[in-house]
């Protein structure tokens, strides 16, 4: 959002879940809080004679609200001026990622920067941690990276940004996976910055304020590790960097 009320760009937006519909049917549409919205949940169940169970309501809200800030997020960077594409695909799949990037050239001719946020936390301590949750963690992050690396136009490509974490560069409990992908996207940037023409730079993020993937447990170890949140006017902060006290 802050990009495109910036600089009113045309943005290629990747994810993993469908476009939603226009809008929503108005019964669920009148439904703007958790409370109400479950309820209904429940009330369709029930009158279609298949009572539900907690989990199916609390998956089918999920599905609604994740589907919901989609819409929101997308008609607000219109609003403010800047061409949206929405594109679906799982950026592990490297064949649909990498054809996802290449229509993007034929489409529109050019490719200026990409921005990788994706990226998943499944946290455990290492003697609890199973081997297939360790690759999802990896591979969220470093398939996609890996895909952009081979199949982005290097010589003309203005910026690549990595989204990693502090977890990369100081380890956090719980986050054996999750330090180790977003080091070694830390390490990959750097080879790359040596290599392309274009700047190529991975930013290792603190915990976010109020947004993002850091659950308040987390928060709570970065806080007494010293690490502040970052605060979403000072991480979007655009200007020289501000004075420290």
């Amino acid at each position: 959002t802050e990009l495109a009320g910036r600089f009113t760009p045309r943005l290629v937006i990747c994810g993993t879940s469908p476009m939603p519909p226009d809008q929503e049917p108005a019964e669920l549409a009148a439904c703007v809080d958790p409370k109400s919205l479950k309820a209904l949940l429940v009330r369709q169940h029930k009158a279609a004679g298949k009572p539900p169970s907690l989990a199916v309501v609390e998956r089918e809200y999920r599905q609604i609200r994740k589907a919901r800030e989609i819409r929101q997020n997308l008609d607000g960077m219109r609003q403010l001026g800047a061409k949206v594409d929405y594109r679906q695909v799982d950026v592990c799949d490297g064949d649909a990622f990498g054809e996802l990037i290449e229509s993007v050239y034929r489409e529109y001719g050019r490719l200026d920067g990409v921005i990788h946020g994706a990226g998943i936390v499944e946290d455990r301590l290492i003697v609890d941690k199973d081997p297939d949750s360790f690759d999802r963690v990896l591979d969220t992050k470093l398939l996609g990276a890996h895909t952009l690396a081979t199949r982005l136009h290097r010589d003309s490509l203005r910026f690549l940004v990595f989204f990693t974490s502090v977890a990369g560069r100081y380890g956090n409990r719980g986050q054996s996976d999750y330090g180790a992908a977003n080091e070694i996207l830390s390490k990959l940037a750097a080879r790359l910055d040596c290599t392309w023409k274009g700047r190529v730079v991975a930013i290792s993020w603190g915990p976010w304020d109020s947004s993002g993937m850091v659950s308040e447990e987390i928060k709570r170890q970065f806080t007494s590790l010293g690490i502040e949140p970052v605060s979403e006017s000072l991480g979007r902060w655009a200007g020289p960097p501000p004075a420290l006290p």
